[in-house]
Protein backbone atom coordinates (compact mmCIF):
# COMPACT_ATOMS: atom_id res chain seq x y z
CA UNK A 1 0.00 0.00 0.00
CA UNK A 2 1.35 3.31 -0.98
CA UNK A 3 -0.13 6.21 0.76
CA UNK A 4 -0.53 9.22 -0.88
CA UNK A 5 -1.23 13.17 0.92
CA UNK A 6 -2.29 15.30 -1.83
CA UNK A 7 0.50 14.90 -4.54
CA UNK A 8 2.83 13.68 -2.58
CA UNK A 9 3.56 9.78 -1.55
CA UNK A 10 4.73 9.77 2.11
CA UNK A 11 4.89 6.38 3.48
CA UNK A 12 4.66 2.66 1.63
CA UNK A 13 3.23 -0.18 4.02
CA UNK A 14 5.51 -3.44 3.21
CA UNK A 15 3.46 -5.67 5.82
CA UNK A 16 0.74 -5.23 2.93
CA UNK A 17 2.64 -7.09 0.21
CA UNK A 18 3.01 -10.94 -0.52
CA UNK A 19 -0.40 -11.57 1.68
CA UNK A 20 -3.75 -12.00 0.88
CA UNK A 21 -5.55 -10.68 3.84
CA UNK A 22 -4.80 -7.21 5.75
CA UNK A 23 -6.59 -4.48 7.68
CA UNK A 24 -6.35 -0.91 7.65
CA UNK A 25 -7.44 1.48 9.83
CA UNK A 26 -7.95 5.25 9.82
CA UNK A 27 -8.36 7.34 12.94
CA UNK A 28 -8.63 11.35 12.81
CA UNK A 29 -8.34 12.60 16.59
CA UNK A 30 -9.44 16.01 17.99
CA UNK A 31 -5.79 17.49 17.88
CA UNK A 32 -5.94 16.75 14.09
CA UNK A 33 -3.48 13.85 14.32
CA UNK A 34 -4.20 11.27 11.60
CA UNK A 35 -3.14 7.86 12.01
CA UNK A 36 -3.01 5.17 9.13
CA UNK A 37 -2.51 1.56 10.46
CA UNK A 38 -2.18 -1.39 8.44
CA UNK A 39 -1.75 -4.97 9.78
CA UNK A 40 -1.89 -8.45 8.53
CA UNK A 41 0.17 -11.70 8.69
CA UNK A 42 3.19 -9.85 8.34
CA UNK A 43 3.01 -7.46 11.37
CA UNK A 44 1.91 -3.89 11.71
CA UNK A 45 2.68 -0.31 10.87
CA UNK A 46 1.34 2.83 11.40
CA UNK A 47 1.83 6.43 10.17
CA UNK A 48 0.82 9.46 11.77
CA UNK A 49 0.10 12.82 9.87
CA UNK A 50 0.03 15.86 12.38
CA UNK A 51 -1.94 19.15 12.55
CA UNK A 52 -4.00 17.62 9.23
CA UNK A 53 -7.70 18.95 9.49
CA UNK A 54 -10.83 16.78 7.79
CA UNK A 55 -13.65 18.73 6.16
CA UNK A 56 -16.36 17.24 8.28
CA UNK A 57 -18.40 14.44 6.60
CA UNK A 58 -22.03 15.02 5.98
CA UNK A 59 -22.78 11.78 3.85
CA UNK A 60 -21.49 8.40 3.41
CA UNK A 61 -22.95 7.05 0.37
CA UNK A 62 -20.92 5.23 -2.55
CA UNK A 63 -17.63 6.50 -2.40
CA UNK A 64 -16.92 2.37 -1.85
CA UNK A 65 -17.13 1.25 -5.07
CA UNK A 66 -19.63 -0.58 -6.22
CA UNK A 67 -18.58 -4.56 -5.40
CA UNK A 68 -16.43 -4.07 -2.54
CA UNK A 69 -16.85 -6.95 -0.62
CA UNK A 70 -16.71 -5.72 2.65
CA UNK A 71 -17.65 -8.15 5.61
CA UNK A 72 -18.25 -5.45 8.54
CA UNK A 73 -18.23 -1.63 8.40
CA UNK A 74 -18.84 0.40 11.54
CA UNK A 75 -20.33 3.83 11.03
CA UNK A 76 -19.25 6.62 13.84
CA UNK A 77 -20.28 10.23 12.73
CA UNK A 78 -21.49 10.68 9.31
CA UNK A 79 -25.14 10.08 7.74
CA UNK A 80 -26.44 7.55 4.81
CA UNK A 81 -27.47 8.19 1.43
CA UNK A 82 -29.35 6.29 -0.59
CA UNK A 83 -27.72 2.69 -1.26
CA UNK A 84 -24.56 3.05 0.34
CA UNK A 85 -24.02 -0.34 0.63
CA UNK A 86 -24.69 -1.09 -3.16
CA UNK A 87 -22.52 -3.94 -4.40
CA UNK A 88 -20.86 -5.03 -0.90
CA UNK A 89 -21.99 -8.51 -1.23
CA UNK A 90 -20.16 -9.47 1.79
CA UNK A 91 -21.51 -7.07 3.77
CA UNK A 92 -23.30 -8.59 6.63
CA UNK A 93 -22.27 -7.43 9.50
CA UNK A 94 -23.31 -3.51 10.16
CA UNK A 95 -22.10 -1.44 13.47
CA UNK A 96 -23.71 2.07 14.26
CA UNK A 97 -22.05 4.13 17.37
CA UNK A 98 -24.01 4.71 20.16
CA UNK A 99 -23.08 8.47 19.81
CA UNK A 100 -24.42 8.39 16.34
CA UNK A 101 -26.99 10.90 17.04
CA UNK A 102 -28.73 10.22 13.28
CA UNK A 103 -28.76 5.97 12.73
CA UNK A 104 -29.29 3.22 14.17
CA UNK A 105 -28.38 -0.68 13.75
CA UNK A 106 -31.00 -3.17 14.84
CA UNK A 107 -29.51 -6.84 13.31
CA UNK A 108 -27.30 -5.25 11.00
CA UNK A 109 -30.18 -3.52 9.38
CA UNK A 110 -29.51 0.54 8.94
CA UNK A 111 -32.57 2.73 10.64
CA UNK A 112 -32.99 6.33 11.31
CA UNK A 113 -32.01 6.95 14.97
CA UNK A 114 -36.05 6.85 16.27
CA UNK A 115 -36.04 3.60 14.20
CA UNK A 116 -39.07 4.85 12.07
CA UNK A 117 -37.29 4.57 8.65
CA UNK A 118 -35.43 2.05 7.07
CA UNK A 119 -32.58 3.20 5.61
CA UNK A 120 -30.16 -0.17 3.69
CA UNK A 121 -30.85 -3.56 4.14
CA UNK A 122 -26.57 -4.85 3.44
CA UNK A 123 -26.49 -7.24 1.30
CA UNK A 124 -24.51 -9.82 2.84
CA UNK A 125 -26.85 -10.98 5.66
CA UNK A 126 -27.25 -14.08 5.59
CA UNK A 127 -30.71 -14.33 7.74
CA UNK A 128 -33.63 -15.47 5.44
CA UNK A 129 -36.44 -13.72 7.74
CA UNK A 130 -36.57 -9.55 8.55
CA UNK A 131 -38.34 -8.71 11.56
CA UNK A 132 -39.55 -5.25 10.89
CA UNK A 133 -39.31 -3.23 13.86
CA UNK A 134 -43.34 -2.05 14.84
CA UNK A 135 -41.28 2.10 14.67
CA UNK A 136 -41.03 2.07 10.90
CA UNK A 137 -43.39 3.86 8.84
CA UNK A 138 -41.11 4.31 6.04
CA UNK A 139 -38.51 2.34 4.03
CA UNK A 140 -35.87 4.46 2.08
CA UNK A 141 -35.72 4.07 -1.97
CA UNK A 142 -32.81 1.39 -2.73
CA UNK A 143 -33.20 0.29 0.86
CA UNK A 144 -33.12 -3.27 -0.35
CA UNK A 145 -30.63 -3.30 -3.45
CA UNK A 146 -30.29 -6.71 -3.27
CA UNK A 147 -30.86 -9.51 -0.78
CA UNK A 148 -29.89 -13.05 -2.03
CA UNK A 149 -30.68 -14.97 1.50
CA UNK A 150 -34.00 -12.98 2.67
CA UNK A 151 -37.13 -14.96 2.27
CA UNK A 152 -39.59 -13.09 3.52
CA UNK A 153 -39.94 -9.99 5.51
CA UNK A 154 -42.46 -9.77 8.74
CA UNK A 155 -44.28 -6.93 9.45
CA UNK A 156 -45.48 -5.95 13.38
CA UNK A 157 -47.98 -3.58 12.33
CA UNK A 158 -51.41 -3.60 10.14
CA UNK A 159 -50.60 -0.78 8.38
CA UNK A 160 -47.97 -0.56 5.51
CA UNK A 161 -44.89 1.63 6.06
CA UNK A 162 -44.55 4.15 2.90
CA UNK A 163 -42.04 2.75 0.53
CA UNK A 164 -40.26 5.31 -1.01
CA UNK A 165 -39.52 4.48 -4.96
CA UNK A 166 -37.35 1.73 -5.89
CA UNK A 167 -37.09 0.65 -2.44
CA UNK A 168 -37.17 -2.88 -3.42
CA UNK A 169 -34.92 -4.00 -5.80
CA UNK A 170 -34.50 -7.65 -4.62
CA UNK A 171 -35.71 -10.45 -5.79
CA UNK A 172 -38.03 -13.67 -4.15
CA UNK A 173 -38.40 -11.77 -1.36
CA UNK A 174 -41.95 -12.15 -0.02
CA UNK A 175 -44.00 -10.44 2.80
CA UNK A 176 -45.60 -12.69 5.40
CA UNK A 177 -48.58 -11.20 7.05
CA UNK A 178 -52.17 -12.67 7.45
CA UNK A 179 -54.53 -12.72 4.33
CA UNK A 180 -56.55 -10.39 5.78
CA UNK A 181 -53.91 -8.00 4.79
CA UNK A 182 -52.26 -9.62 2.11
CA UNK A 183 -54.11 -6.39 -0.79
CA UNK A 184 -52.76 -3.65 1.82
CA UNK A 185 -49.44 -4.98 1.70
CA UNK A 186 -49.16 -5.92 -1.60
CA UNK A 187 -50.58 -2.76 -2.76
CA UNK A 188 -47.99 -0.59 -0.77
CA UNK A 189 -44.75 -2.80 -1.08
CA UNK A 190 -45.30 -4.42 -4.73
CA UNK A 191 -43.75 -7.77 -3.02
CA UNK A 192 -45.59 -10.72 -3.16
CA UNK A 193 -47.45 -12.41 0.13
CA UNK A 194 -46.65 -15.43 1.79
CA UNK A 195 -48.88 -16.88 4.59
CA UNK A 196 -47.74 -18.88 7.16
CA UNK A 197 -49.22 -22.01 8.30
CA UNK A 198 -47.59 -22.45 11.92
CA UNK A 199 -48.10 -26.17 13.34
CA UNK A 200 -52.09 -26.72 14.36
CA UNK A 201 -53.57 -23.97 12.32
CA UNK A 202 -55.81 -24.40 9.58
CA UNK A 203 -55.63 -21.99 6.69
CA UNK A 204 -59.39 -21.96 5.66
CA UNK A 205 -60.87 -21.36 1.87
CA UNK A 206 -61.91 -18.36 2.56
CA UNK A 207 -58.45 -16.83 3.46
CA UNK A 208 -57.08 -19.04 0.13
CA UNK A 209 -59.27 -16.66 -1.87
CA UNK A 210 -57.50 -13.53 -0.52
CA UNK A 211 -54.17 -14.80 -2.43
CA UNK A 212 -53.55 -14.65 -5.61
CA UNK A 213 -51.33 -17.53 -8.08
CA UNK A 214 -48.27 -15.15 -7.38
CA UNK A 215 -48.24 -15.89 -3.65
CA UNK A 216 -47.34 -18.57 -1.26
CA UNK A 217 -48.54 -20.39 0.93
CA UNK A 218 -46.10 -21.94 4.06
CA UNK A 219 -46.38 -25.00 5.39
CA UNK A 220 -44.55 -25.96 8.57
CA UNK A 221 -44.03 -29.32 9.61
CA UNK A 222 -42.66 -30.94 12.91
CA UNK A 223 -42.11 -34.01 15.12
CA UNK A 224 -45.07 -32.01 17.39
CA UNK A 225 -48.12 -31.52 14.46
CA UNK A 226 -48.38 -29.31 11.38
CA UNK A 227 -50.29 -26.73 9.54
CA UNK A 228 -52.69 -27.18 6.35
CA UNK A 229 -55.42 -25.87 4.69
CA UNK A 230 -59.09 -26.97 4.56
CA UNK A 231 -59.11 -28.22 1.21
CA UNK A 232 -56.02 -29.06 -1.27
CA UNK A 233 -54.77 -25.59 -2.97
CA UNK A 234 -53.35 -26.06 -6.19
CA UNK A 235 -52.72 -22.33 -7.85
CA UNK A 236 -50.74 -21.15 -5.14
CA UNK A 237 -46.89 -21.84 -5.02
CA UNK A 238 -45.95 -23.62 -2.07
CA UNK A 239 -43.34 -23.68 0.83
CA UNK A 240 -42.67 -26.75 3.50
CA UNK A 241 -40.34 -25.41 6.41
CA UNK A 242 -39.45 -28.24 8.53
CA UNK A 243 -36.27 -29.29 10.07
CA UNK A 244 -33.94 -32.09 9.02
CA UNK A 245 -31.25 -34.86 10.72
CA UNK A 246 -28.43 -36.03 9.90
CA UNK A 247 -28.70 -38.93 11.84
CA UNK A 248 -32.80 -39.48 10.96
CA UNK A 249 -34.36 -39.62 7.75
CA UNK A 250 -37.79 -38.15 7.48
CA UNK A 251 -40.21 -39.57 4.88
CA UNK A 252 -41.30 -36.49 2.80
CA UNK A 253 -43.33 -36.25 -0.50
CA UNK A 254 -41.91 -33.26 -2.87
CA UNK A 255 -45.05 -32.05 -4.84
CA UNK A 256 -42.38 -31.06 -7.66
CA UNK A 257 -38.62 -30.30 -7.88
CA UNK A 258 -37.90 -27.64 -5.51
CA UNK A 259 -36.96 -24.38 -6.70
CA UNK A 260 -35.17 -22.96 -3.60
CA UNK A 261 -33.59 -24.04 -0.28
CA UNK A 262 -32.85 -21.98 2.60
CA UNK A 263 -31.49 -22.99 5.96
CA UNK A 264 -31.25 -21.22 9.22
CA UNK A 265 -28.10 -18.81 9.06
CA UNK A 266 -26.72 -19.93 6.05
CA UNK A 267 -26.19 -18.97 2.69
CA UNK A 268 -28.42 -19.95 -0.02
CA UNK A 269 -25.29 -20.22 -2.06
CA UNK A 270 -24.08 -23.13 0.15
CA UNK A 271 -27.22 -25.05 0.60
CA UNK A 272 -27.72 -26.74 -2.41
CA UNK A 273 -30.72 -29.41 -3.14
CA UNK A 274 -27.89 -31.87 -3.65
CA UNK A 275 -26.50 -32.16 -0.55
CA UNK A 276 -29.24 -34.02 1.25
CA UNK A 277 -29.00 -37.91 1.73
CA UNK A 278 -32.19 -39.41 -0.21
CA UNK A 279 -33.43 -42.63 -0.83
CA UNK A 280 -36.50 -43.49 -3.01
CA UNK A 281 -38.26 -47.29 -3.15
CA UNK A 282 -38.05 -49.07 -6.34
CA UNK A 283 -38.37 -52.77 -6.89
CA UNK A 284 -38.67 -53.80 -2.71
CA UNK A 285 -35.33 -51.82 -2.16
CA UNK A 286 -34.21 -48.27 -1.23
CA UNK A 287 -31.84 -46.84 -3.78
CA UNK A 288 -30.63 -43.29 -4.22
CA UNK A 289 -32.68 -41.18 -6.87
CA UNK A 290 -30.29 -39.43 -10.02
CA UNK A 291 -32.85 -36.62 -9.32
CA UNK A 292 -35.30 -35.21 -6.93
CA UNK A 293 -38.28 -34.55 -9.08
CA UNK A 294 -42.40 -35.26 -7.99
CA UNK A 295 -42.34 -38.13 -5.34
CA UNK A 296 -41.84 -40.04 -1.84
CA UNK A 297 -38.23 -39.78 -0.28
CA UNK A 298 -36.71 -40.34 3.13
CA UNK A 299 -34.17 -37.53 3.38
CA UNK A 300 -31.45 -37.03 6.00
CA UNK A 301 -29.57 -33.79 5.99
CA UNK A 302 -25.62 -32.83 6.05
CA UNK A 303 -24.53 -32.54 10.10
CA UNK A 304 -24.34 -28.51 9.47
CA UNK A 305 -27.63 -28.51 8.94
CA UNK A 306 -29.03 -30.00 12.34
CA UNK A 307 -31.10 -28.45 14.11
CA UNK A 308 -31.55 -25.71 11.94
CA UNK A 309 -34.84 -24.53 10.23
CA UNK A 310 -35.39 -25.59 6.12
CA UNK A 311 -37.38 -24.18 3.89
CA UNK A 312 -38.37 -26.05 0.78
CA UNK A 313 -40.26 -23.72 -2.79
CA UNK A 314 -42.62 -25.58 -4.42
CA UNK A 315 -44.11 -24.12 -7.53
CA UNK A 316 -47.12 -26.12 -6.56
CA UNK A 317 -48.84 -28.48 -4.68
CA UNK A 318 -50.15 -31.68 -5.74
CA UNK A 319 -54.07 -31.88 -6.11
CA UNK A 320 -54.31 -36.26 -5.42
CA UNK A 321 -52.85 -38.09 -2.89
CA UNK A 322 -50.69 -41.05 -4.08
CA UNK A 323 -51.67 -44.38 -2.21
CA UNK A 324 -50.12 -46.94 -4.84
CA UNK A 325 -47.60 -49.68 -3.56
CA UNK A 326 -44.38 -48.16 -2.08
CA UNK A 327 -43.26 -45.28 -1.07
CA UNK A 328 -45.78 -42.86 -1.74
CA UNK A 329 -47.24 -40.13 0.71
CA UNK A 330 -49.49 -36.62 0.55
CA UNK A 331 -48.07 -33.91 -1.51
CA UNK A 332 -51.32 -32.00 -1.10
CA UNK A 333 -51.41 -28.95 1.49
CA UNK A 334 -54.72 -30.78 3.12
CA UNK A 335 -54.87 -33.92 5.47
CA UNK A 336 -55.03 -37.25 3.97
CA UNK A 337 -56.66 -40.43 5.14
CA UNK A 338 -55.52 -43.08 3.35
CA UNK A 339 -57.16 -46.58 3.83
CA UNK A 340 -54.72 -48.68 2.27
CA UNK A 341 -52.49 -50.89 4.55
CA UNK A 342 -49.63 -48.95 5.48
CA UNK A 343 -46.54 -49.48 7.39
CA UNK A 344 -45.50 -47.18 10.53
CA UNK A 345 -41.89 -45.41 10.59
CA UNK A 346 -39.78 -45.49 13.66
CA UNK A 347 -36.76 -43.27 12.56
CA UNK A 348 -34.97 -43.91 15.82
CA UNK A 349 -34.60 -47.33 15.01
CA UNK A 350 -35.15 -46.96 11.08
CA UNK A 351 -37.38 -49.75 10.55
CA UNK A 352 -40.83 -49.79 8.70
CA UNK A 353 -43.24 -52.14 10.94
CA UNK A 354 -46.67 -52.86 8.89
CA UNK A 355 -49.64 -51.83 10.36
CA UNK A 356 -52.91 -53.86 11.14
CA UNK A 357 -55.59 -54.29 8.44
CA UNK A 358 -58.04 -51.70 8.43
CA UNK A 359 -55.92 -49.32 9.98
CA UNK A 360 -56.56 -45.61 8.52
CA UNK A 361 -53.53 -43.22 8.25
CA UNK A 362 -53.71 -39.14 8.70
CA UNK A 363 -50.92 -37.98 6.41
CA UNK A 364 -50.01 -34.64 6.64
CA UNK A 365 -49.02 -32.50 3.91
CA UNK A 366 -45.70 -33.39 1.96
CA UNK A 367 -45.58 -36.43 4.64
CA UNK A 368 -44.79 -40.02 3.08
CA UNK A 369 -45.76 -43.43 4.22
CA UNK A 370 -44.98 -46.54 2.89
CA UNK A 371 -47.59 -48.54 1.35
CA UNK A 372 -47.56 -52.51 1.42
CA UNK A 373 -47.98 -54.48 -1.89
CA UNK A 374 -49.10 -58.29 -2.35
CA UNK A 375 -47.51 -60.79 0.79
CA UNK A 376 -46.10 -57.79 2.78
CA UNK A 377 -43.70 -58.61 5.33
CA UNK A 378 -44.30 -57.94 8.83
CA UNK A 379 -41.19 -55.05 8.96
CA UNK A 380 -39.08 -53.16 6.72
CA UNK A 381 -35.30 -52.22 7.39
CA UNK A 382 -35.13 -48.73 6.03
CA UNK A 383 -31.59 -47.70 4.65
CA UNK A 384 -28.57 -46.37 6.17
CA UNK A 385 -28.33 -42.68 6.77
CA UNK A 386 -24.40 -42.99 6.45
CA UNK A 387 -24.36 -44.09 2.78
CA UNK A 388 -20.71 -43.27 2.02
CA UNK A 389 -18.80 -45.43 -0.34
CA UNK A 390 -15.19 -45.36 -2.12
CA UNK A 391 -15.45 -44.07 -5.16
CA UNK A 392 -13.26 -46.58 -7.71
CA UNK A 393 -10.75 -43.48 -9.59
CA UNK A 394 -10.06 -44.27 -13.04
CA UNK A 395 -8.60 -41.47 -15.82
CA UNK A 396 -11.95 -41.75 -17.02
CA UNK A 397 -13.94 -41.38 -13.92
CA UNK A 398 -15.71 -37.80 -14.72
CA UNK A 399 -18.88 -36.80 -12.91
CA UNK A 400 -21.19 -34.13 -13.72
CA UNK A 401 -22.12 -32.12 -11.10
CA UNK A 402 -19.89 -32.18 -7.16
CA UNK A 403 -20.40 -30.34 -4.69
CA UNK A 404 -19.00 -30.39 -1.04
CA UNK A 405 -20.76 -31.64 1.71
CA UNK A 406 -22.15 -28.06 2.76
CA UNK A 407 -23.36 -27.83 -0.78
CA UNK A 408 -21.48 -25.71 -2.40
CA UNK A 409 -20.61 -26.58 -5.89
CA UNK A 410 -16.73 -26.70 -6.46
CA UNK A 411 -15.91 -28.05 -10.26
CA UNK A 412 -17.50 -30.02 -13.05
CA UNK A 413 -14.93 -32.49 -14.35
CA UNK A 414 -13.01 -35.13 -13.64
CA UNK A 415 -12.81 -36.79 -10.09
CA UNK A 416 -8.61 -36.68 -10.07
CA UNK A 417 -8.94 -33.38 -9.54
CA UNK A 418 -10.26 -33.53 -6.28
CA UNK A 419 -8.41 -33.50 -3.23
CA UNK A 420 -9.07 -36.09 -0.55
CA UNK A 421 -12.15 -36.04 1.79
CA UNK A 422 -15.99 -36.60 0.87
CA UNK A 423 -18.04 -35.23 -1.66
CA UNK A 424 -21.41 -35.12 -3.19
CA UNK A 425 -21.14 -36.59 -6.82
CA UNK A 426 -24.21 -37.02 -8.59
CA UNK A 427 -26.71 -37.42 -5.84
CA UNK A 428 -24.30 -39.69 -4.19
CA UNK A 429 -21.82 -39.00 -1.05
CA UNK A 430 -18.61 -40.29 -2.72
CA UNK A 431 -15.27 -40.49 -0.28
CA UNK A 432 -12.66 -39.69 -2.56
CA UNK A 433 -9.10 -41.53 -1.06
Amino acid sequence: INLKMGWNSVKTFTVSQGVTDFEVDIAHTADHSLTFTVTSSAGTETYTATNYTLDPITVFSTSLASGTNLDDITLIDPSAAAAPFRGCTNLAKLTVNTSNPSYRAVNNVLYTADRTTLLAYPEGIVSHTLNLPSTVTSINGEAFTSAPNLDRIVPQTDVPATAIDGAFECEDVYVQVTPDLAAAYRTAWGLPIVVNVAVGETLSDDDVALLTSADAININLTSEGWGKTATAVTTIPVWLTTTLSSEQLSPLYFPSTPTRLSVANLPVSSTSIEALQTFAYQDGSFMTPTSLTAGAYLVASPSDWDGKTVTFRFPSAASTVNTTAGLAGNGTTANALVTARAYSYNAEEDVFTLNDEGTTVTVSPFGALLIAGENPAATINGPIVSGIHDAVISDDNAAGHIYELNGRRIISGNLNNLHPGVYIIDGQKVVIK
